[in-house]
């Protein structure tokens, strides 16, 4: 009987961690290239760094603006690298003046470990402790880095000012379905929570002092535009205040070329 017992936790536990590899397989497919894209040096405003946690080296990449102004954590989505952002942020932190910071992915490029949400947040409040003294963060995510930006922002509401929402989703499963139960079983065999409207409706009063912005493709096949309107609305509903902004495009389309927008935002990143 013994024997047996110890099959079956030997099986369960085999099955979990199968699981736990096809999940993060599925949700963060690491993006391996040439080494010769991973080797950008640190130039005027932009400082290439490396920060170990759990005995992991993870990438990190910091464009120094004012230092009177807020700091930005910007999450990346799937496929993409905080490499691909280099140059795009190294003229948005010149351009508004703020400071920047993109932590990567455990796992992604050639930094080490494996992608998670926990592993991510960990390494990025690890920066925050050790980088930033400042008072104001504003927090941004594109596609699966929103649910990223959202998970820091309800561990600390007070010190986020805005939480930009880029192609993202109020839960994981939006892209799979529509329907409730499906969305409750999908979520049901997640081993992180992804469902960021249920963790910010959840968020105490002070929360709602923090301006959202939701910026959506209505092309977008992956989250639908009007999976973003409902998530607007549901936040609204609960008291944040939210703008949102539809472009003409589809998931993807506001990689680079619609930076220019992004630039634009100056007036929205305030209190």
């Amino acid at each position: 009987m013994k024997v047996k017992a110890a099959l079956i936790a030997s099986s369960i536990i085999l099955g979990m961690a199968l699981l736990f590899l096809l999940q993060n397989a599925a949700i963060y497919p690491a993006y391996f290239r040439s080494l010769q894209e991973y080797e950008l040096s640190s130039s005027e405003n932009m400082v290439v760094g490396k920060i170990v946690v759990d005995n992991n080296q993870i990438k990190t990449l910091y464009f120094k603006g004012d230092e009177s102004k807020p700091l930005i954590v910007f999450f990346h989505g799937n496929m993409e690298l905080v490499d691909d952002y280099a140059w795009s942020f190294k003229n948005l932190s010149r351009e508004i003046g703020y400071n920047i910071v993109m932590i990567e992915y455990p796992g992604y490029g050639n930094s080490d470990g494996f992608p998670s949400l926990k592993g991510s947040i960990k390494a990025t409040n690890k920066w925050l402790e050790q980088h930033y003294d400042g008072s104001e963060l504003i927090l941004w995510g594109r596609s699966i880095g929103s649910a990223h930006a959202i998970e820091l922002f309800v561990q600390n509401p007070s010190a986020v000012s805005n939480v930009i929402i880029q192609s993202g989703f109020s839960d994981l499963s939006v892209a799979v379905t529509e329907s409730k139960g499906l969305k409750s079983l999908i979520n049901s065999f997640l081993l992180e929570d992804y469902n960021s409207l249920n963790k910010l409706l959840e968020t105490p009063d002070l929360a709602r002092n923090t301006k959202f912005t939701l910026i959506h493709g209505n092309k977008d096949q992956l989250f639908s535009i009007e999976s973003a309107v409902s998530f607007k609305n549901a936040l609204m509903a609960d008291g944040f205040s939210v703008n949102f902004i539809e472009f003409n495009g589809d998931h993807n389309s506001t990689n680079f070329s619609h930076f220019k927008l992004l630039m634009g935002l100056q007036h929205i990143l305030v209190k």
